[in-house]
């Protein structure tokens, strides 16, 4: 099982995945990913959709079995987001849980969303954040808090 990210950070590291499988023959069959974020509302095929973003990156250059594909859906309904997000987290636990997760550092020493200084838990202030600075609402933002906080807390925090 693979935790991946997106942003600038992993691209470096998907480029080698792609290089390792096509001049090594590393194969990705049975590799089986979890993203950690999709904007939400967003259509996957959109330019700032994550799932565009990983095709283009990753999935589009290696053997991997689509159906082990796990991103956040952005097109769902905003009062399923929760059952969404306590479901996201149950396939994660039944896949037998994350073996390395791959994490990029923002410029401001910001993993993920979670800001330098901030608290776990603060979905409230996340979604403050983005109102604030203009920035694409991430509803789907309890998902990584789920992850971070169920899945990894006690691993980083």
């Amino acid at each position: 099982m693979l935790g991946l990210d997106t942003g600038s950070s992993p691209i470096s590291i998907y480029k080698e995945f792609v290089r390792l499988h096509e001049e090594d023959g590393l194969s990705f069959k049975n590799v089986i990913t979890f993203n950690l974020d999709e904007y939400y509302p967003m259509q996957p095929n959109e330019l700032q959709s994550y799932v565009r973003f990983m095709n283009e990156h990753l999935f589009d250059d290696f053997d991997i079995d689509r159906s082990n594909i796990n991103i956040p859906d952005g097109t769902i309904a905003k009062n399923d987001i929760q059952t969404f997000c306590k479901n996201y987290e149950l396939r994660i636990e039944e896949s037998g849980g994350i073996d390395i997760q791959l994490l990029g550092m923002g410029r401001t020493g910001h993993i993920g969303f979670n800001e330098p200084g901030s608290l776990k838990g603060r979905l409230y202030v996340v979604i403050q954040y983005f109102f604030k600075h203009n920035l694409i609402l991430i509803a789907i933002v309890e998902i990584r808090l789920l992850i971070y906080f169920c899945t990894f807390d006690k691993f980083f925090f």
